[in-house]
């Protein structure tokens, strides 16, 4: 039996494809949310000079955009608790941070490298 597993259907003038993975025994594997997402949110955040939430903990969340509007650079943090020095990833003016589908679902915290009026907007996309 090989790893994948899967067959065609027939929608209208389309094909699409239902695929299941199985690990090495045949069973198979879980934790893979393949249903479509179905409502988004747009936040503003705006840029500070001390760690804020950019997204809260969220199990519903399949996938997240962050996008930096600000001047200063923006330190983002997988976890509840962002700084200069400790970050996951950094984004300058107009950058974008694109979460995985089905990815990380915790906390998301940003801090900038100063302030200018500017921060970012956050689309987070759920079941």
């Amino acid at each position: 039996m090989g790893l994948f597993q899967g067959s065609y259907r027939t929608l209208g003038d389309a094909r699409a494809v239902d695929v299941v993975i199985l690990d090495q025994f045949g069973v198979p594997l879980s934790g893979f949310d393949h249903s479509r997402p179905a409502n988004a949110a747009i936040t503003a955040v705006p840029s500070s000079a001390v760690s804020v939430v950019l997204l809260a903990a969220n199990p519903a969340r399949r996938e997240f955009y962050i996008q930096n509007k600000s001047g200063k650079i923006l330190f983002i943090a997988f976890g509840a608790t962002a700084t200069t020095a400790l970050y996951t990833a950094t984004l300058a003016k107009d950058g974008v941070f694109p979460g995985h589908l089905n990815g990380y679902t915790g906390v998301i915290s940003g801090i900038w490298s100063g302030t200018d009026g500017n921060g970012a907007v956050v689309t987070e996309v759920t079941t």
